[in-house]
């Protein structure tokens, strides 16, 4: 048995013992520019990241039970819209249905009823553009998953589905199945390679994200980046895991894939770097190093027509020394 730790103490801790890369391999860019979005007073840091049809943006954080909406071009400050109770941090974030969210939210203590599901409703108007402390939305508990070690990764399990959601646990090396409307939820997959590692930080399976009937995967411990097929109605793999970049990857947390699915933009967290991946060649390379992305943590591509190009990725502001000082989100401009 491996033992565990609080997921914040983990990622906070690797990403500041870990020495950032210093410089580009043969065959990298400095093309792409990098750019503070926003920063979040309040939270350390941030974890994961949604942005809206409108250019709005949510975020979560593990040392907060907050989340926050961010402004298109940050024209309004960041504010609280929710806040989950009894919970000291949030992961994972998902829109299932337009303006309807669902968010990991955890205790980070791997024991029963440390990790839970909300649903925020915000169709009733609730945008940045409000600009006021007094927007919010609708909040209320899904499910309470028992039987997870440390919830963490949440999307929906296909396109046009809006009820089920695939959840992975970082602790446990597995990826549950919940169906959002009857909280009912199973382990469709479980693999070795999620596993957390004795010699790593005691996180394995981390970011996932879907592609047709493929689902995509890191494993931070394993230094893994890989997919697996999987059937659209039940979430249980269909075929084997095929590891695209095999344990070379430093630190490897969340990710976004480009619009047609042949690339894979990965936050290596602590390491100053966003790693792209070819995915059909089974190459990468590192598209940016900025010292900006000391603390990155997830990867998510713009959704409107002025920034389809870019990249967002959420982290932290960092102190002289490396500390993390609050909240903030990057803006990667790709080309």
């Amino acid at each position: 048995m491996f033992s565990i730790r609080p997921l914040a103490t983990l990622l906070l801790s690797a990403a500041s013992a870990i020495p950032s890369v210093a410089a580009l391999p043969v065959g990298a860019t400095n093309l792409t520019t990098v750019s503070v979005y926003a920063d979040v007073p309040g939270p350390k840091n941030l974890e994961n990241l949604v942005v809206r049809r409108n250019g709005d943006m949510l975020v979560t954080s593990i040392t907060s039970p907050s989340i926050f909406l961010i402004s298109p071009d940050n024209t309004k400050a960041p504010v609280a819209v929710a806040d989950v109770p009894n919970t000291v941090g949030l992961l994972g974030i998902v829109e299932l249905e337009e303006n309807v969210f669902y968010v990991v939210a955890s205790n980070e203590t791997s024991g029963p009823d440390s990790n839970e599901v909300w649903k925020l409703n915000m169709q009733q108007g609730c945008t940045a553009q409000n600009g006021s402390a007094a927007a919010s939305g609708d909040l209320s508990l899904t499910a309470r998953i028992p039987t997870a070690k440390q919830l963490n990764g949440l999307i929906r399990l296909a396109d046009n589905d809006t009820t089920n959601v695939l959840i992975s646990d970082s602790s446990a090396g597995t990826i549950t199945r919940l169906n959002v409307e009857t909280g009912a939820y199973e382990v469709v997959i479980e693999d070795e390679r999620f596993l957390p590692t004795s010699s790593g930080i005691g996180v394995g399976l981390d970011g996932i994200r879907m592609f047709e009937d493929q689902l995509y995967f890191t494993s931070l411990d394993q230094g893994f980046f890989g997919s697996v097929p999987i059937s659209l109605s039940t979430g249980t793999a269909t075929g084997p895991i095929d590891i695209i970049v095999n344990g070379t990857l430093l630190d490897a947390d969340d990710f976004a894939l480009s619009s047609d699915g042949s690339k894979a933009y990965i936050a290596e967290n602590g390491q100053n770097v966003i790693v792209e991946v070819d995915i059909s060649s089974k190459t990468n390379r590192v598209l940016v190093n900025n010292t900006l992305l000391g603390r990155t943590s997830s990867v998510y591509l713009g959704q409107t027509r002025s920034d389809s190009d870019s990249l967002y990725v959420t982290g932290a502001k960092l102190s002289a020394n490396g500390t993390a000082i609050e909240g903030r989100v990057l803006k990667v401009a790709l080309y």
